[in-house]
C-alpha cells in the first residue's frame, strides 16, 4: 500500500475529486489529509491505492475486451479474473 507521501508523487489532475467523490469529501478536505495537516484518515490511503490499481489495470482490461470482439457493452462483473490472469 502506497504512503501519502507516494501518492503525493504519483497523483494526478483529478484524483483529489475522484477520491473525494468515492467518500463524500471536498477535495479540500482530501488535500489536507494527504498533506499531514488533518489527522483523521477517512479511508483516504485505501481510496488512492484502488485508485492507483484500477488505473494500472485500466489498459488490461481495454486490451481484453478489444481482443474478445467485446467493444460496445462491458460486463464489470468478469472484471476481477481478467485482472488476475
Amino acid at each position: 500500500m502506497k504512503s501519502f507521501d507516494e501518492i503525493k508523487r504519483h497523483k494526478k489532475d483529478g484524483d483529489y475529486e475522484l477520491v473525494g467523490q468515492a467518500l463524500n469529501l471536498s477535495k479540500d478536505t482530501i488535500r489536507s489529509i494527504v498533506n499531514g495537516r488533518r489527522s483523521d484518515n477517512n479511508h483516504v490511503l485505501l481510496a488512492f491505492n484502488i485508485l492507483f490499481e484500477l488505473r494500472s489495470s485500466f489498459p488490461r482490461l481495454v486490451k481484453h475486451h478489444i481482443e474478445i470482439g467485446q467493444t460496445e457493452s462491458v460486463d464489470i462483473q468478469k472484471f476481477e479474473s481478467v485482472l488476475n490472469e
